[in-house]
């Protein structure tokens, strides 16, 4: 296999781009904290601003600027503005109340226990209190502390900006972001109309749609945004406001929102102006030392926690920590109480070593590579997150009794011990669960659920008691099925309540040749005797992560990938009498082909496993290009021309190559057994097609098939070409079935259109110094080009005198003329200079031995001073062309002559002005 196409990614870590979004993701940074606010840089119109060092990167940076400019907004007085930091509730009241240049009111805060006579945010609290824009967390607290969440923040500013009345009267039938159902209901009619009018755009994902992440943490930047909006553009949101309240038709609420919710938003103006948002349920810490603590904490700033290994101490939590942002480690810790790793980390990680949790580890934030678990000991593991599947880790020696799955999973036990594992009744239907390496029992309670075991995955004992699909090719020692819903890709050979097993479970994946999972994706099953045009025995499509299933009883099976704007392309699925080997390399579906483009695509069996494609062809200004696995691409001036898009070296392919430009001549298309097993011959039948689709049609315009009897012949040759294509001048495409077979591939490609190389059997040529001599002033300009040989037959010779003259063929030629080798496509030229004596004489055969041995590390001999001699075989090909020095000596490494043992080798010497010597030969020994 080649070594270049076995790279693969290992990993990729999910990262919701918010490039154009009214929120980012980022975590607070190491910065000065909200109380800080007082010694922040104060900027006024009689200031100088300085620079902001650290927004360049922000999506807000116009913004910010504008912002700290005119006094709204403030850096800190390292020059930073931390647009990533989190903001708390006391930093965003400050914010709005001077935006919309409301008084500071000290009084309105007086009931807040929480906000001190002496806080730099007393007036501002009040300020904003008193606008009704923000309230209390309850009649005693106002939280100053408290990051805003993005569901608040969005509507804090739709209170801002007038719209609360319109906003709890909108009523739409549209959800503007996927996860409407993670929103508060008390916040749902604020972020449905903010999206509505363009307020906030929340986040674009890959695949999935629109996410908006209601209880992550807000950011600076974020406030800049939309306080910007405030400022200066509320009459442009304020009157797309008004058109659609007035333009829409009630109707009902969309399905986010439930009757309830809207009920509530409009009867009870307490659910909206004074929304209960959550308390502070626990005191933020900013490190665990040895000597640990009481009560409940949480962790909001990235960074270690806990002793170091090299203090030999364990700090004990008597009570709950809660971690709430990513990029955390806990180290050397006991906690009595609950471990909750919660939603404001996100998608991002949380490590644990050497910690021993007592209470439950509740895990509800976290990605595909997140949950990290080294040494440690957990009794029990409740996985609950609701935006995606999470990843647990669970490595070197640590041991979880019990792992309880409410959301779907990846469950990697690398070296470490899980006892049991449950897949909930709470757990949503269609959620996948992926188990890698050993767990000791698994109990399957959630209905319409996968489980799905990874190919190192070995499972005790599995206990299934409800509809569900149990895929993969991990092992299975013992099965109890309970529940006759109950399906497998592969029968375990222990299993009471299997022995009524018809059909078996079968899926994969589809992507695109960009490796981007595709959704809706059709994936048509027949059976293998008909594997185009026979019933279609199942049908299923992909779902939104481009997985698909379906049951099938056992056979042998063409599975027909199609869809909107794609190659109907095929492959091979075989069931076995006890299941379905689950294939963990995905499919790839290939897009048509532009209107102006030719797709060429090759498909096969199992056996090669790489089969290669070669597409030689007219490129610009009369060259050749050549696209293969190893120049996938022809490119001139920054036009793409051809490329190999899609490279397949897994057997089947599909592999895919694109002419997005084309130019009139011919094209020939071949493939290369690369992998050369060596059991072609013994399939029943050829799978290997070319198939050929003109711009954007569906059906092939061409289809070349490698026929049975030709299996064989590829086996032993190697090459096939397969047709070759002809693009006239008016651009019509006729096309030309080749179907021959070669051992290489040099006559495939035909003469090289730049090669300038020459051969002479009477003349000498000298590479050394760009000479041509063996000539009389008796030779003309004919007899010489006769005995000239280019390389490619296309390539022209011509013969100038030193002036630049043109000579004919008539003329005689004359010491000093040159003789230049035009390549065919015109872009090479080389140059000899012609040596032309006035007597000519034939120069002195080499003097050797009889013999040459291997052994003796050297070959020495003597001829003309400044000589070069051909040493040849029989077969005329050079071996090798050494250089004699001033006396005459000529030494070459016997390394040359491996490979000729027992063989002759001939040696003529060439001279400048002199004709080439009489032959010497010598044999080669050991």
């Amino acid at each position: 296999m080649k070594s270049h196409k076995r790279i693969t990614v290992i990993a990729k870590l999910l990262i919701v781009s918010m490039i154009a979004s009214m929120f980012s993701l980022s975590t607070a940074a190491a910065a000065p904290t909200a109380e800080s606010n007082k010694s922040e840089v104060r900027s006024t119109t009689n200031q100088t601003i300085t620079a902001l060092s650290d927004v360049s990167n922000s999506y807000a940076a116009k913004e910010i600027n504008e912002l700290v400019a005119s006094g709204v907004l403030s850096g800190y007085p390292d020059g930073k503005f931390y647009p990533f930091m989190n903001m708390t509730r006391a930093e965003l009241a400050k914010t709005v109340v001077k935006a919309l240049k409301l008084e500071p009111n000290e009084q309105a805060a007086s009931p807040f226990a929480d906000v001190p006579n002496d806080a730099w945010y007393k007036g501002y609290v009040g300020a904003i209190v008193k606008s009704g824009i923000a309230q209390g967390t309850s009649s005693r607290t106002f939280a100053p502390n408290q990051k805003v969440t993005r569901e608040e923040l969005a509507v804090f500013f739709v209170r801002a900006l007038g719209m609360k009345d319109k906003a709890d009267q909108w009523k739409s039938n549209n959800a503007p972001f996927k996860d409407m159902n993670d929103v508060s209901s008390w916040a749902k009619s604020s972020v449905t109309f903010a999206g509505e009018i363009g307020l906030i755009q929340g986040g674009k994902q890959t695949e999935g749609g629109n996410q908006f992440y209601p209880q992550l943490n807000s950011d600076r930047q974020a406030l800049a945004r939309l306080t910007y909006e405030l400022m200066f553009n509320k009459d442009a949101f304020t009157k797309k406001a008004d058109e659609i309240v007035k333009n829409k038709t009630k109707s009902t609420t969309t399905s986010t929102s439930s009757s309830s919710d809207s009920s509530s938003d409009s009867d009870s103006d307490n659910s909206i102006s004074q929304p209960t948002l959550p308390p502070v349920a626990c005191t933020a810490v900013t490190e665990i030392t040895k000597d640990g603590f009481k009560g409940n904490r949480c962790i909001d700033k990235q960074g270690t926690y806990g002793p170091t290994a090299e203090l030999a101490a364990v700090a004990t939590i008597e009570g709950e920590l809660t971690v709430n942002v990513p990029n955390v480690t806990l180290q050397n810790i006991v906690i009595k109480g609950d471990l909750i790793i919660g939603e404001g980390v996100g998608q991002g990680d949380v490590t644990l070593t050497n910690v021993k949790v007592e209470g439950k580890t509740i895990v509800k934030g976290g990605g595909k590579n997140s949950i990290h678990l080294n040494n440690s000991v957990l009794a029990t593991i409740i996985v609950d997150k609701r935006t995606g599947d999470v990843r647990v880790a669970i490595n070197d020696g640590t041991k979880v009794e019990l792992i309880s799955l409410q959301s779907g999973a990846i469950l990697d036990t690398a070296r470490g011990q899980v006892t049991n594992v449950t897949l909930g009744s709470s757990l949503p239907q269609a959620s996948t669960v992926e188990l890698r390496g050993t767990f000791e029992t698994v109990n399957v309670v959630a209905s319409n659920v996968r489980l799905h075991l990874n190919a190192n995955a070995t499972v005790a004992s599995l206990v299934v008691d409800a509809p569900s699909a149990i895929t993969g090719n991990g092992t299975i020692t013992s099965a109890q099925v309970n529940h006759a819903g109950a399906v497998f890709s592969q029968v375990p050979a222990n299993c009471q309540g299997c022995e009524n097993l018809s059909t078996f479970i079968v899926g994969g994946h589809i992507v695109d040749i960009a490796k981007l999972p595709l959704k809706n994706i059709k994936v048509a099953f027949r059976d293998i005797a008909n594997p185009t045009i026979g019933e279609v025995v199942a049908t299923t499509t992909t779902n939104d992560a481009g997985y698909y299933e379906v049951k099938l009883r056992p056979g042998t099976y063409s599975a027909e990938v199609s869809g909107d704007g794609f190659i109907n392309t095929h492959f091979t699925v075989v069931v076995a009498s006890n299941g379905y080997v689950w294939n963990e390399s995905p499919e790839t579906a290939i897009r048509l082909a532009g209107e102006e483009e030719v797709r060429v695509v090759l498909s096969w069996g199992e056996k090669p496993v790489d089969l290669d494609s070669h597409l030689i062809g007219p490129g610009v200004d009369g060259e050749r290009f050549h696209t293969f696995f190893d120049n996938r691409q022809y490119k001139r001036n920054g036009q793409l021309y051809v490329d190999l898009d899609h490279d397949d070296v897994t057997a089947y392919g599909p592999e895919t190559t694109t002419i997005r430009k084309q130019t009139a001549g011919t094209y020939r298309f071949y493939v290369h057994n690369f992998s050369g097993e060596s059991n072609l011959e013994e399939q029943e039948r050829s799978d290997t097609v070319v198939q050929v689709y003109q711009g954007s049609a569906s059906t092939p315009a061409k289809t070349f098939t490698l026929e049975k009897n030709a299996l064989q012949s590829l086996n032993t040759h190697r090459y096939w070409v397969a047709f070759e294509m002809t693009v006239n001048a008016d651009g019509t495409i006729s096309y030309n079935e080749v179907n021959t077979f070669h051992d290489d591939d040099k006559e495939i490609k035909g003469p090289d259109e730049s090669d300038v190389t020459v051969t002479s059997s009477v003349y000498s040529l000298n590479s050394f110094n760009g000479t041509i001599s063996g000539m009389s002033t008796n030779t003309t300009v004919a007899e010489l080009k006769q005995d000239i040989h280019p390389v490619n037959p296309q390539a022209k010779v011509q013969i100038e005198s030193a002036n630049g003259t043109l000579r004919t063929d008539s003329d005689f030629v004359q010491d000093g003329d040159k003789l230049s080798v035009i390549s065919a496509n015109g872009q090479n030229i080389l140059e000899y200079r012609l040596i032309v004596p006035a007597v000519l004489v034939e120069a002195a055969q080499p003097t050797v031995a009889e013999a040459v041995y291997l052994k003796a590390g050297q070959f020495t001999f003597t001829a003309e001073p400044d000589a070069w001699i051909e040493i040849k075989d029989a077969n005329n090909n050079l071996v090798i062309a050494p250089l004699c020095d001033s006396s005459g000596q000529c030494t070459v490494d016997t390394f040359y002559f491996n490979g000729y043992v027992g063989q002759q080798l001939f040696l003529t010497a060439h001279v400048n002005g002199k004709l080439r010597s009489k032959v010497s030969t010598i044999i080669v020994k050991e």
